[in-house]
């Protein structure tokens, strides 16, 4: 069985005999494997870096939260000494 020549330096030579199996087999499996190894790589990276922008959404909320019920303490704060006010303000 011979393999027959292509142009494309991409492409796989293929059996010349209809129905055969592929010239180099173990040259695709190797390929085959290379593309698993680079993909499983890019999924990763990818998962990282969506787990990152998670990360700084959460952060992010809760810097909000943090000021927030800096706030909310504020402005209790203020409401006591507005009500001391009229307190001492009512009782002269």
């Amino acid at each position: 069985m011979t393999a027959k020549k292509t142009t494309d330096s991409n492409a796989w030579p293929v059996a010349t005999t209809p129905g055969s199996r592929p010239a180099d087999l173990d040259a695709i499996r190797a390929d085959i494997a290379r593309t698993r190894a680079t993909l499983a790589d890019t999924a990763a990276a990818l998962a990282a870096k969506a787990e990152t922008r998670a990360r700084t959404a959460r952060a992010q909320a809760m810097t909000v939260v943090k000021a927030l019920a800096a706030l909310a303490v504020a402005l209790v704060a203020v409401r006591a000494a507005i009500a001391v006010a009229r307190h001492r303000r009512a009782n002269r």
